[in-house]
């Protein structure tokens, strides 16, 4: 038999970078070797909210339009109680831009949280056009304005700003 963990053969960025995001088991090995305080995924690994869902220490901390953060509320139970994400999904926001969370009866507490967000990051997309949007649905278009102002300032090459700005 041969060690699978040689280090000529197979470095830990190599199981990182393969099969982390989408096995289970692969996760796990990773998780309970290296015991990161954070783990980032990007948003193209859409197996990996599955993944994650069987590790209940690390919460979802932080999305923005490329990857999610989740952190170990073992190791930084204060981050977590402050910043933990309850209720959204970002594998489904984007790029849906929040059409599911907008539609959501339960949509106060969700968009407080990504305003928190947004009050952090304000150059991140896919919170300004969500907040623009929700703010719209609610004909409180001077609220509005703000944030697709953003996502077009920092985004101009993608439509997501103006058509929420014509919104």
């Amino acid at each position: 038999l041969m060690d699978m963990e040689t280090p000529f053969m197979f470095t830990g960025e190599d199981l990182y970078r393969g099969e982390t995001y989408t096995s289970e088991p692969t996760f796990r090995r990773y998780v309970d070797r290296y015991r990161p305080h954070f783990v980032a995924a990007p948003l193209s690994r859409d197996k990996f909210p599955k993944v994650v869902a069987k590790f209940p220490d690390y919460r979802l901390v932080w999305f923005d339009d490329a990857g999610v953060l989740y952190a170990d509320r073992r190791q930084l139970p204060e981050l977590v109680e402050t910043y933990e994400l309850q209720g959204i999904d970002p594998f489904e926001l984007v790029p849906e831009t929040g059409a599911t969370l907008l539609r959501s009866p339960d949509r106060g507490p969700k968009i407080e949280q990504i305003a928190r967000m947004a009050r952090i990051d304000p150059a991140c997309l896919v919170t300004n056009v969500i907040l623009a949007a929700a703010h719209s649905d609610e004909q409180e278009y001077e609220h509005s304005l703000p944030f697709a102002r953003e996502a077009i300032r920092h985004y101009p090459e993608s439509y997501l700003g103006y058509w929420v700005l014509a919104d």
